[in-house]
């Protein structure tokens, strides 16, 4: 495997991992909310987005990366706003990690030509 091989494998694994642990978090933050007889209707939309989104930044479309960071920057907002700044914080960096992440980027580009 050459370099550049290895770099857009680094970032598709990043790249999952990034989707997956905010996917992760806001299902958490619904299924909290519900066990606690909230009604968490901006958690469920962002999750919901979260989850209509993933497919189209899993193949690279920048259109849709620039969508989901504004979705989880929303959350983000939320969150420390509700007193849940180190979520909100993580969900912040996630986002900007699909956009200032080498390999990541590497990745994108490489999808995005499939």
């Amino acid at each position: 495997m050459n370099h550049d091989a290895a770099v857009i494998v680094s970032g598709w694994r990043l790249t999952l991992l990034i989707l997956g642990l905010e996917l992760g978090s806001l299902a958490l933050k619904v299924a909290l909310g519900i066990a606690a007889g909230q009604t968490e209707y901006l958690s469920a939309g962002l999750f919901a987005g979260t989850a209509l989104l993933c497919w189209p930044v899993y193949q690279g479309k920048l259109w849709a990366r620039i969508e989901v960071c504004i979705l989880w920057g929303t959350g983000a907002i939320e969150l420390a706003l509700s007193g849940s700044p180190v979520w909100g914080l993580t969900s912040f960096l996630l986002g900007l990690t699909l956009f200032w992440a080498p390999q990541v980027n590497a990745y994108m580009d490489y999808a995005a030509q499939q």
